[in-house]
């Protein structure tokens, strides 16, 4: 069917009916004879117009974006689509006498998130959209990143404001669906139905391309290039980590990589970067409160507290060390923050071979998965979750090429993996994939769950190879002494081997002790 293109319809998003109004027919004189001058009189013939409704539906296609949604008429998916109509109907509880169903996609899944990987030959690249999974990247034209697609989307910007105003205020109401109080749905009398179709219509989401996200395009697919250009992090450790002691932030801070640094890293990246470089140098060269003490100032809301700066300058001394740890900060203090910015500058000081593993809650992936892109922009970070389909695809592109990831392999994408972020449950599902992979760390999210250390996840988080590990928690003692225990044998499986015979025998070894306390102070002293 030519409305289609070949496309296969994948999914109903939402229906409607609008009106269709057939315009008049043009006019025409003709002669009307009379008694008193037959040749005198003219009339005019014509129609009036006609309005008549048809019912709409939006349809995401397969193997395309949210951006190339379209509105198609009832006729075509009664004849393509079948079955996903009836869904429809059946999902929203609608039919064709009460066809209106809003739209309720997220507005993020229009922008892109990441590109993953990029063909040259046929001139695409694999875009992955933000809040959606691996299986549902698209491949886009590179054309849609190029400078002049930017330059265009920014004239069509500039020149359409009052348009992009109501395309705005489409996708925020897409985004806050469920929380209003539906007063931005369709009024009761149907009075603003018209202008409410046509608004929906119009966007650029639907059916409008990417000429709305070039920017953004533009600077995933720069930094995509940055990433499968950087070198393997060094195998050695570097001059800066190397002598006897822990490392000192002020020595490494030239490490990491400042402001315009990177080839085709973005602006907003590379303040992140240059923020994380000047908080790493210390109090000496900027005021505690982020004022400029130095060359320049550190970017307001960018700058790690002293405590943090502390806290992973002790993290980077017992990776030196080849000590694992336990960085028990108390909730809300910046545990997250503090261990990006460790694992950023552990790599750059060549004191960790290797991927890093964080394992988390799944409630909690997002938020790391922001502050990772923020705090470190120019790393590599993949977040590893979703369906099988959607983990498939990941390994695919992502994961290192054999599975080993000692180091030095690349991925299909081309770049180096630096941190793969997943949760407890895919971890468990997924672990013959992830023990492939020599990991130059493991980070365990809210350490404490491992306080059972014969439950499954225990376990399957100790099989994993890994020099170093560390859990993050504000409670390592909860209940009892054998939970804490557990916890050091995660950490230490050598040295704390049984965690039940060493709290029973730790009880033991207090209990003498007081009862020589309690005799001594009976006793005196002699």
């Amino acid at each position: 069917m030519a409305v289609l293109s070949g496309r296969k319809v994948q999914q109903v998003m939402a229906s409607r009916r609008v009106k269709i109004t057939t315009p008049a027919a043009a006019s025409t004189t003709v002669a009307v004879p009379s008694a008193a001058d037959p040749a005198a009189t003219v009339a005019a013939i014509g129609t009036t117009a006609t309005t008549t409704s048809t019912i709409e539906f939006l349809c995401k296609f397969e193997h395309h974006s949210h951006r190339q949604m379209a509105w198609l008429p009832l006729s075509v998916l009664q004849e393509t689509a079948e079955g996903k109509l009836r869904g429809h109907w059946r999902r929203h509880d609608a039919s064709p006498a009460n066809p209106e169903v809003q739209p309720d996609y997220p507005g993020v899944w229009t922008q892109p998130e990441r590109v993953v990987a990029e063909d040259k030959q046929d001139g695409e690249m694999l875009v992955k959209w933000q809040g959606l999974n691996y299986d549902e990247c698209t491949w886009e034209p590179i054309e849609d990143a190029s400078e002049e697609a930017v330059a265009a989307a920014a004239a069509a910007a500039g020149s359409e404001g009052d348009e992009e105003g109501k395309r705005g205020d489409v996708v925020g109401r897409r985004k806050s669906k469920g929380g209003g109080d539906g007063s931005d749905d369709d009024n009761d009398d149907g009075s603003d139905d018209a202008e409410e179709e046509e608004e929906l219509g119009g966007t650029l989401v639907e059916g409008g391309g990417n000429g709305g996200v070039a920017a953004e395009l533009a600077i995933e697919l720069a930094s995509f290039r940055a990433r499968a250009a950087r070198a393997a992090p060094p195998r050695t450790p570097l001059p800066e980590a190397s002598g006897l002691g822990g490392v000192v932030f002020d020595k490494i801070a030239h490490l990491l990589p400042q402001a315009g640094s990177a080839p085709g890293t973005d602006t907003a990246a590379a303040d992140a970067k240059a923020a994380i470089a000047a908080a790493a140098a210390g109090d000496q060269a900027h005021g505690r409160d982020g004022s400029a003490g130095g060359p320049d100032a550190v970017p307001r809301g960018l700058s790690l507290h002293t405590y943090q700066r502390e806290g992973v300058q002790w993290l980077l001394s017992k990776l030196k060390m080849k000590q694992s740890a336990i960085l028990g900060d108390q909730m809300g203090l910046g545990k997250t923050i503090q261990t990006a910015v460790f694992v950023d500058a552990a790599r750059a000081l060549g004191l960790m071979r290797g991927p890093v593993l964080i394992v988390a809650p799944l409630s909690t992936v997002p938020n790391w998965t922001a502050e990772l892109r923020l705090w470190c922009p120019t790393l590599n970070c993949v977040t590893y979750g979703g369906n099988a389909e959607s983990r498939i695809t990941t390994r695919e592109y992502e994961f290192p090429k054999g599975g080993k990831g000692s180091g030095g392999e690349r991925c299909q994408s081309g770049s180096h993996l630096d941190i793969l972020l997943t949760s407890y449950e895919v971890a468990m599902v997924d672990s013959s994939s992830l023990d492939k992979i020599k990991w130059g760390a493991v980070i365990v999210d809210e350490g404490h769950r491992l306080k059972n250390f014969q439950s499954r996840l225990s376990r399957t988080l100790a099989a994993l190879r890994a020099p170093f590990r560390c859990l993050l928690t504000g409670t390592p003692l909860q209940n009892n002494l054998e939970e804490l225990f557990a916890l050091l044998h995660f950490l230490e499986p050598v040295k704390f081997k049984d965690p039940t015979l060493l709290a029973e025998a730790f009880t033991a070894d207090a209990a003498k002790v007081a009862r020589r306390q309690k005799g001594g102070d009976g006793g005196g002293s002699g």
